[in-house]
């Protein structure tokens, strides 16, 4: 889990380098840096990343994409700001059928 980021010292954490490459998987689900941001619902780091070149319709090894979680989410700053960024409203996941349930759409776009 990441906690606050702290530079100090010249010394980089795992953001700064998530950034740098844009789509670092920071964990064992494959989640992005921007996924992650999403997921804390943390807007002003989500458009930062965006900004820098993170890769807005990458996909965790479940195929969930930072905008299916900002829907999820129900938050309609992010889910705007993700599809400001060209996010594809047409990629699903590779949960089995069965098992896959609706995302519900922010109610406010």
């Amino acid at each position: 889990m990441l906690t606050t980021p702290v530079y100090a010292q010249g010394r980089k954490t795992a953001l700064h380098f998530a950034c740098l490459e844009r789509n670092l998987a920071i964990d064992k689900d494959g989640l992005t840096a921007l996924m992650s941001a999403t997921r804390r619902r943390a807007g002003k780091i989500v458009a930062m990343l965006l900004r820098a070149g993170a890769k807005v319709n990458a996909q965790a090894r479940t195929g969930h994409t930072a905008l299916m979680f900002a829907a999820a989410l129900d938050d309609a700053a992010i889910t705007a700001t993700l599809l400001n960024a060209r996010a594809r409203l047409d990629i699903v996941n590779e949960v089995p059928t069965r098992e896959r349930r609706q995302l519900p759409l922010s109610r406010s776009l």
